[in-house]
């Protein structure tokens, strides 16, 4: 799809579905380009001056074109930046005890929700540029930037010979793996997947398997998961809309079998392979071992916030698990999208909320109308369910951006029916 349209031989337009485009692109890629300003403009010396001159570059155009075009003006993203603040507003009213978790330098509200390069803005991106192909387009091009971008993170460690992290009290420690370094990467390798599956384009099969080495060498064992969430979805769906669903139901089954009896000879090939470049993988070893369900603590997590709810099943507001949780692990949360609706909005309203969103989401994988929505519902909804294990929903792309898809798909269904 061309957005450059020659007016004369010595004039070019850009449209504005392009600008468009290419602020979905700067905040998809917001880490890599806080550290190229940081490295271009080192004089500064400050991550945040750099992280400023991002925020300038995407939000200057993002408010021009708002402003420009009443097609821009999405009206649903302010409503629910409106609804946001005022859940916050009312939770610190009710809850004047939970001040130094909102206004703490890391981890707080500022710094967690409302900064303009948290998840909650990732809502907005989609939806300027509300467009399927458009946004598989975005996500192919975001990839191939962050994926120079983590190899160059990934190649610092592996020299280095590990990876400096946060412990559980705020420290930093020297770890064999880096959590964020797998979750950055699994947006991209999930959408290099289905363009690989759907498209069979050699570059993009290519990406997916780079993308999944590197999240095998530097990344933790959760974006393992959510990739083969996304594999079983996606296999669901194919063979739910193919002609031969039992020929392919049986292909599978077949397939599984093959896995289950041979993954250990596969993973031990892998580690050999690996082993002769001198590179390890914690995840290749723990799936080795039998031990990739550990859990790290999270089980302290959980049952903490499983006393909450039931002290108060009615819910403790927005981030109402932090001024309990904090003091367990720095960062606050549950680690876990179930427990931090249930503990926010008590066992009603949350239980409501996760209906509504699995209902839904069902909704959009059963429906035949949505043509390439679905493929970007599903790389989106994948992606997303790294809150079943890891971050908090209030600072994740992955479900803001899931919302924001399943908002373009019903709203552009409703359009077609009028």
């Amino acid at each position: 799809m061309i957005w450059l349209s020659g007016i004369n031989s010595k004039k070019f337009v850009i449209s504005k579905d392009a600008i468009a485009l290419f602020l979905f692109i700067a905040f998809y890629t917001m880490p890599f380009l806080q550290w190229f300003f940081g490295k271009a403009f080192f004089f500064f010396e400050s991550r945040t001056i750099s992280l400023w001159m991002v925020l300038a570059l995407i939000y200057l155009p993002t408010f021009f074109l708002i402003v420009s075009s009443k097609k821009y003006f999405i009206v649903d993203f302010f409503l629910l930046l409106t609804i946001v603040v005022l859940f916050f507003w009312i939770t610190y009213i009710v809850h004047n005890e939970y001040e130094y978790v909102y206004s703490r330098e890391f981890y707080g509200v500022w710094d967690y929700v409302f900064r303009p390069d948290n998840g909650l803005y990732a809502y907005l991106f989609i939806r300027l540029v509300n467009n399927p192909k458009s946004l598989l387009l975005g996500l192919r091009i975001s990839g191939f930037i962050m994926y120079f971008y983590s190899a160059l993170r990934l190649y610092i460690a592996l020299n280095r010979g590990y990876w400096l992290e946060e412990n559980y009290m705020g420290n930093t420690i020297q770890l064999s793996y880096n959590l964020n370094f797998g979750y950055d990467l699994l947006l991209f390798v999930c959408c290099f997947l289905y363009c690989a599956l759907r498209y069979k384009r050699k570059i993009d099969a290519i990406m997916f398997v780079v993308g999944f080495v590197m999240i095998l060498l530097g990344g933790s064992r959760g974006p393992v998961l959510d990739i083969a969430i996304f594999g079983m979805i996606y296999i669901l769906i194919a063979v739910g809309e193919s002609k031969y669903k039992f020929f392919y139901l049986f292909l599978v089954f077949v397939s599984l079998l093959i896995v289950m009896f041979s993954y250990q000879y596969i993973l031990t090939a892998i580690m050999d392979v690996l082993s002769y470049f001198n590179v390890s993988s914690r995840t290749l070893s723990k799936l080795l071992e039998g031990s990739v369900s550990e859990d790290n603590g999270r089980s302290i997590l959980w049952t903490a916030a499983t006393n909450m709810i039931q002290m108060d099943p009615w819910g403790y507001g927005a981030m109402g698990a932090r001024h309990i949780l904090y003091k367990i692990h720095i960062v606050g949360h549950p680690h876990n999208f179930i427990l931090e609706l249930l503990v926010e909005y008590g066992v009603l309203g949350g239980a409501i909320i996760l209906l509504y969103l699995l209902i839904n989401s069902i909704r959009i994988f059963i429906k035949q109308d949505v043509g390439e929505w679905k493929g970007v519902f599903l790389i989106f909804f994948a992606n997303s369910c790294q809150l079943l294990t890891s971050y908090t929903y209030w600072h994740s792309i992955g479900l803001w951006s899931a919302l924001a898809v399943g908002v373009c798909i019903f709203k552009n269904l409703k359009k077609a029916k009028a």
